[in-house]
């Protein structure tokens, strides 16, 4: 039987470095903080990593600096536990969107073992404020920002795998720095993924976007009236990116479009 899941609402205001400690405070000493320790590497290239941070979003390196110290990591113990960079390959799994010009609804099919089991009210100086269920304690399983932009992400499969930004640090990205669908597209383009992902965005204007993210290339498929987002790529080009099974797939993407 499976044991009650309990999910601590936190909220955090202040620098980046704040907001980073605060959250480093609230999960010291629990059990998400071994697990993390256990499945990433001892060390990343921090230099890399700091890299790419600065470029798409300087404010991380300042949460994860606090993180470090309200846990008492070296930083580059702190920055291969949680950056989301250089991680090892992460195991099938899915969720499922759909998504309108009215409502953005989602289910997750993921292990319990990797959830932080925290939905996080986030409002740094440096970046939009945001509201999510965090992910090694930096990412994000998806969330809304102060402008109504929603953001989720959706495992593909783990094809031309390669050192790269892992989903949930994407998406901690572009609900942190962008406005629109627009501007989400445009950063997701820019970033290196380490895996093929989905990422279903949608805005206040009602815009909704499927991106479909490889290490290599990235699409989009846009919609204003209602847009289903599963595990598996539709747009030709990626096909050959999916998992040989994708029934699965198909079939809630059926379900989901004939609701």
């Amino acid at each position: 039987m499976i044991e009650p899941f309990k999910v601590e609402v936190s909220q955090h205001r202040g620098s980046s470095y704040e907001v980073g400690m605060h959250s480093g405070q609230r999960v010291k000493g629990k059990k998400i903080v071994v697990v993390y320790e256990s499945i990433t590497r001892e060390q990343i290239d921090i230099d890399e990593m700091k890299a790419l941070y600065k470029t798409f979003a300087p404010h991380l390196l300042d949460e994860l600096e606090g993180l470090a110290e309200a846990l008492q990591f070296p930083l580059a113990k702190a920055a291969a536990c949680f950056s989301g960079y250089d991680l090892p390959k992460v195991e099938a799994m899915g969720c499922s969107t759909m998504m309108s010009d009215s409502y953005y609804v989602r289910n997750y099919d993921f292990s319990p073992e990797l959830y932080d089991h925290r939905f996080a009210l986030s409002d740094p100086k440096e970046g939009f404020a945001t509201a999510g269920y965090p992910l090694q304690l930096l990412g994000r399983h998806d969330g809304v920002n102060e402008h109504g932009l929603v953001a989720g992400f959706h495992f593909v499969s783990n094809a031309d795998y390669q050192t790269g930004i892992s989903a949930w640090i994407a998406i901690r990205m572009v609900l942190d720095t962008c406005k629109s669908t627009e501007d989400a597209v445009h950063l997701l383009k820019a970033i290196p993924h380490a895996a093929c992902y989905n990422f279903s965005i949608a805005d206040a204007s009602g815009k909704q976007v499927a991106v479909e993210a490889t290490p290599t290339t990235v699409n989009a498929r846009h919609s204003t009236n209602a847009l289903a987002c599963v595990n598996h790529f539709q747009t030709e080009p990626l096909q050959t990116a999916n998992r040989t099974n994708i029934e699965g797939s198909k079939s809630e993407t059926n379900t989901l479009s004939n609701l």
